[in-house]
């Protein structure tokens, strides 16, 4: 007879795991729920079978893991122990699957901690959401350093402006779709990629980005066109439309702003 073959998949595997972690780990005589520091432990012993070939690979992933359950036991110690609660495995299986190949990188790992940390409290579980693992997958580091310049910030619109050359018959060449200072701000390792950045934080519905509109208070323009340097020539800051002779380098106002499904998002993987 052929030998049994198991058809489950990994990330079905995690799950199964993570569903009977609460019955697993060691639980408080006064609760029903497994103390902080258990359940990071139980969660790290998953993250550690789920890293078995990065291990066997000769890759270093222990101290990392370690990392991880301190982190996530930390982020959960001042929560009651009545409120704490094994995380749905609709989140942590695909999460820690995903942490297994970005727990190196110390920004993404702390949204998976802060996600599970979420996940795993009966007062704010519902401010996670499965796609919330997808987003922190599609993030870089640096875009993870934006998000929580964002998240600290008390503007809840930030402006922006749109680079161009202006051409012949009115026309307009563009160089920058969308500028703003603020992977200067957040101390990103590459800001010169800020409008990757933004854009991909948009396409992911994050934030939202309008260049048709832009902010009213007085200077706000002037003081980011202060840090603007392309090639060392000046740029001109002109309304949405304007024209100026063929050549000129220009920048129109714009903003953009955190959606509520990335104030969501924020409130469960970032502050």
């Amino acid at each position: 007879m052929p030998e049994e073959t198991n058809s489950e998949n990994p990330i079905q595997s995690t799950a199964t795991a993570i569903a009977t972690l609460a019955r697993e780990v060691p639980i408080y005589d006064d609760a029903i729920q497994p103390s902080a520091r258990s359940l990071g432990r139980g969660l790290g012993g998953i993250l550690t079978w789920i890293m078995q070939p990065f291990i066997m690979l000769g890759i270093k992933a222990q101290h990392n893991i370690d990392r991880f359950e301190e982190e996530y036991a930390e982020r959960i110690r001042d929560t009651p122990p009545e409120k704490l609660e094994a995380p749905d495995p609709t989140i942590s299986g695909p999460a820690l699957q995903a942490l297994s190949y970005t727990i190196h990188q110390d920004e993404l790992r702390r949204m998976f901690v802060n996600l599970l940390a979420s996940a795993s409290n009966v007062d704010t579980r519902n401010d996670t959401h499965p796609a919330f693992v997808e987003i922190i997958r599609q993030l870089t580091q640096d875009e993870a350093k934006l998000l929580r310049h964002l998240a600290s910030s008390s503007k809840t619109v930030m402006p922006a402006v749109s680079i161009s050359r202006s051409a012949e018959g009115g026309g307009q060449v563009n160089i920058k779709e969308v500028w703003s200072p603020l992977a200067l701000d957040a101390s990103c390792e590459f800001p010169d990629k800020v409008e990757t950045y933004l854009n991909n934080i948009a396409r992911l519905g994050l934030i939202a980005i309008d260049m048709t509109r832009h902010l009213t208070a007085p200077g706000v323009y002037e003081k980011l066109m202060e840090r603007i340097r392309v090639e060392g020539e000046t740029i001109e800051l002109v309304a949405l439309g304007e024209t100026r002779p063929p050549g000129t380098l220009v920048a129109a106002r714009g903003l953009f702003f955190v959606t509520e499904f990335g104030r969501e998002f924020m409130r469960a993987c970032v502050i």
